[in-house]
């Protein structure tokens, strides 16, 4: 027997979709893009800003609000949490939360570049913060691939999910280290690694959805719509990704100098 055709428990006392939710998330949306807005007066902040790109901000203000929603009915007593699309709110609330709190404290500070040597300590935290957001993730997924164990597509999900968030941290270290040991001749050709290497970790886990969404309407599993919202937030996270890529392709960072792009093409 197929544990996936099994229904969940589904929470009748959850809301339908309505009007007030959209308005919600369009005030959230609002103070996030202006918190970060603020933030990012200086050109450092402006450029975190940018490779975010406007459907990440929308994206992760979405969550939030599901995020927000979710506790709200939780408190009062209703069913919440418990569908895999739920966890798409807790894992890009936390991404969300963790990038305000750098963009504040980044202006808080007066940092004006990575290069500046006011608050160095406080740099290098911002930094590999990063790196523990990605270590929280691989958790996460794992302790969601526990929770819907009995969801078999689902738990494989998570787990597959966990596994590329591994590769994806480590791959960002070599490409860290690389970038930091050897010569600036070398450090286009890791800055476009750097830059597809999102895309590239996110794609198969893009694809493995997609899969397990189609089957999941295609057989008679009723799942609430936060569920389907959740989801498409994965959806929307992957081209936002993709968005991003582009743009840092464009619009390189300072430290990429067209003298650095024109000795790597004439070295090769």
């Amino acid at each position: 027997m197929n544990s996936d055709a099994v229904d969940p428990p589904i929470e009748r006392d959850l809301p339908p979709l309505r009007i007030h939710h959209f308005m919600l998330w369009t005030a959230v949306t609002a103070v996030l893009f202006t918190v970060l807005k603020i933030a990012s007066d200086d050109e450092a902040g402006t450029s975190f800003l940018q490779n975010s790109s406007m459907l990440y901000l929308v994206t992760q203000a979405l969550a939030l609000t599901g995020l927000g929603l979710g506790i709200t009915w939780k408190l009062q007593g209703m069913r919440f949490f418990y569908q895999p699309g739920h966890m798409a709110y807790i894992s890009q609330s936390f991404t969300a939360l963790f990038m305000v709190t750098w963009a504040i404290l980044w202006k808080s500070f007066g940092m004006d570049s990575w290069a500046s040597d006011d608050s160095t300590l406080l740099r290098y935290v911002l930094f590999y913060g990063w790196y523990a957001v990605f270590l929280a993730h691989m958790v996460l997924s794992l302790i969601y691939a526990y929770v819907f164990r009995k969801l078999r597509r689902w738990r494989y999900f998570f787990a597959f999910d966990a596994f590329t968030i591994v590769l994806q941290l480590i791959g960002y270290l070599i490409i860290n280290f690389w970038l930091a040991m050897y010569s600036s001749t070398d450090q286009y050709r890791w800055f476009l690694i750097q830059s597809s290497w999102p895309l590239i970790c996110a794609t198969p886990v893009v694809v493995f959805l997609t899969v397990i969404a189609w089957k999941d309407y295609r057989q008679p599993v009723d799942y609430h719509w936060t569920h389907w919202l959740g989801v498409s937030i994965s959806f929307a996270m992957w081209f936002a990704v993709l968005i991003g890529m582009i743009w840092s392709l464009i619009f390189p960072p300072e430290w990429i100098t067209s003298d650095v792009i024109e000795s790597q093409f004439i070295i090769e």
